[in-house]
Protein backbone atom coordinates (compact mmCIF):
# COMPACT_ATOMS: atom_id res chain seq x y z
CA UNK A 1 0.00 0.00 0.00
CA UNK A 2 1.30 3.60 -0.86
CA UNK A 3 1.29 5.67 2.16
CA UNK A 4 2.07 9.22 2.03
CA UNK A 5 1.94 12.38 4.64
CA UNK A 6 0.27 15.63 3.72
CA UNK A 7 -1.20 19.03 5.11
CA UNK A 8 -4.84 19.64 4.34
CA UNK A 9 -5.54 23.05 2.33
CA UNK A 10 -9.54 22.91 1.75
CA UNK A 11 -12.01 20.54 3.72
CA UNK A 12 -15.70 20.90 1.77
CA UNK A 13 -18.33 18.39 0.65
CA UNK A 14 -17.25 15.35 2.30
CA UNK A 15 -13.99 16.11 0.43
CA UNK A 16 -10.10 17.24 1.63
CA UNK A 17 -7.20 18.73 -0.52
CA UNK A 18 -3.98 17.51 0.57
CA UNK A 19 -0.45 19.06 0.00
CA UNK A 20 1.88 16.78 -0.21
CA UNK A 21 5.48 16.29 -1.38
CA UNK A 22 5.98 14.37 -4.49
CA UNK A 23 8.22 11.26 -3.68
CA UNK A 24 9.73 8.98 -5.81
CA UNK A 25 7.16 6.13 -5.38
CA UNK A 26 4.96 8.99 -7.50
CA UNK A 27 6.59 8.60 -10.70
CA UNK A 28 4.64 11.65 -11.43
CA UNK A 29 1.97 9.35 -13.15
CA UNK A 30 -0.23 12.22 -13.70
CA UNK A 31 -2.74 11.04 -11.11
CA UNK A 32 -2.22 14.19 -9.09
CA UNK A 33 -2.64 18.08 -9.78
CA UNK A 34 0.32 19.90 -10.12
CA UNK A 35 0.79 22.29 -7.51
CA UNK A 36 5.17 23.55 -7.63
CA UNK A 37 8.53 21.61 -8.07
CA UNK A 38 8.01 18.95 -5.84
CA UNK A 39 4.90 19.49 -4.60
CA UNK A 40 1.54 17.56 -5.46
CA UNK A 41 -2.28 18.12 -4.64
CA UNK A 42 -4.48 15.00 -3.91
CA UNK A 43 -8.19 15.14 -3.21
CA UNK A 44 -9.48 12.71 -1.09
CA UNK A 45 -12.79 11.84 0.70
CA UNK A 46 -12.66 12.93 4.13
CA UNK A 47 -13.91 10.25 5.92
CA UNK A 48 -12.01 11.38 9.13
CA UNK A 49 -13.39 15.23 9.33
CA UNK A 50 -9.89 16.58 8.69
CA UNK A 51 -9.71 20.32 9.27
CA UNK A 52 -7.61 22.67 7.29
CA UNK A 53 -4.01 22.88 8.80
CA UNK A 54 -4.43 18.94 9.57
CA UNK A 55 -1.60 16.63 8.79
CA UNK A 56 -2.76 13.41 7.32
CA UNK A 57 -1.76 10.24 5.70
CA UNK A 58 -3.06 8.82 2.56
CA UNK A 59 -3.06 5.47 2.17
CA UNK A 60 -3.60 4.41 -1.37
CA UNK A 61 -4.00 0.32 -2.02
CA UNK A 62 -1.82 -1.25 -5.02
CA UNK A 63 -5.53 -2.57 -6.46
CA UNK A 64 -6.93 1.01 -6.67
CA UNK A 65 -3.17 2.75 -8.04
CA UNK A 66 -2.85 0.03 -10.61
CA UNK A 67 -6.36 0.40 -12.18
CA UNK A 68 -5.96 4.25 -12.04
CA UNK A 69 -2.94 3.55 -14.04
CA UNK A 70 -4.59 1.05 -16.50
CA UNK A 71 -7.46 3.96 -17.21
CA UNK A 72 -4.74 6.73 -17.69
CA UNK A 73 -1.86 5.09 -19.84
CA UNK A 74 -3.68 1.76 -21.09
CA UNK A 75 -6.78 3.08 -22.57
CA UNK A 76 -5.17 5.69 -24.77
CA UNK A 77 -2.05 3.33 -25.96
CA UNK A 78 -4.68 0.81 -27.00
CA UNK A 79 -6.74 3.56 -28.53
CA UNK A 80 -3.62 4.98 -30.22
CA UNK A 81 -2.70 1.52 -31.69
CA UNK A 82 -6.03 0.85 -32.32
CA UNK A 83 -6.41 4.53 -34.57
CA UNK A 84 -3.60 4.29 -36.28
CA UNK A 85 -3.47 0.24 -37.21
CA UNK A 86 -7.39 0.71 -38.94
CA UNK A 87 -6.17 4.30 -40.24
CA UNK A 88 -3.19 2.63 -42.19
CA UNK A 89 -5.16 -0.51 -43.55
CA UNK A 90 -7.41 2.34 -45.22
CA UNK A 91 -5.43 5.34 -46.27
CA UNK A 92 -1.61 4.42 -45.55
CA UNK A 93 0.85 5.57 -42.74
CA UNK A 94 -0.35 9.38 -42.55
CA UNK A 95 -3.82 8.54 -42.28
CA UNK A 96 -3.16 5.70 -39.23
CA UNK A 97 -1.15 8.99 -37.55
CA UNK A 98 -3.65 11.04 -37.82
CA UNK A 99 -6.56 8.67 -37.02
CA UNK A 100 -4.20 7.60 -33.65
CA UNK A 101 -4.24 11.17 -32.64
CA UNK A 102 -8.06 11.37 -32.74
CA UNK A 103 -8.20 8.03 -30.89
CA UNK A 104 -6.48 9.39 -28.06
CA UNK A 105 -8.04 12.56 -28.06
CA UNK A 106 -11.24 10.34 -27.77
CA UNK A 107 -10.40 8.15 -25.61
CA UNK A 108 -8.88 10.91 -22.95
CA UNK A 109 -12.62 12.51 -23.34
CA UNK A 110 -14.22 9.44 -22.57
CA UNK A 111 -11.51 8.90 -19.53
CA UNK A 112 -12.99 12.69 -18.13
CA UNK A 113 -16.53 12.14 -18.94
CA UNK A 114 -16.77 8.64 -17.00
CA UNK A 115 -14.49 9.97 -13.93
CA UNK A 116 -17.56 11.08 -12.22
CA UNK A 117 -19.37 7.91 -12.49
CA UNK A 118 -16.00 5.92 -11.30
CA UNK A 119 -15.75 8.39 -8.29
CA UNK A 120 -19.66 7.68 -7.42
CA UNK A 121 -18.78 3.77 -7.41
CA UNK A 122 -15.80 4.70 -5.30
CA UNK A 123 -13.03 3.80 -7.53
CA UNK A 124 -10.72 6.63 -6.31
CA UNK A 125 -11.17 6.38 -2.77
CA UNK A 126 -7.93 6.80 -0.58
CA UNK A 127 -8.05 5.99 3.55
CA UNK A 128 -7.26 8.72 5.16
CA UNK A 129 -5.85 9.25 8.85
CA UNK A 130 -5.11 12.16 10.65
CA UNK A 131 -1.05 12.34 11.71
CA UNK A 132 0.22 14.07 15.24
Amino acid sequence: MTSEIGLVLTAEKGTITVKMTRSSACSRCGACKPWGDQEILVEANNSIGAVVGDRVRLNIKPGIFMNALAILYGIPFASIMLGFFLGTLIGGAMVGFIAGLVMAALAYKFIRITEPKRQKKGHHIVAIEIVV
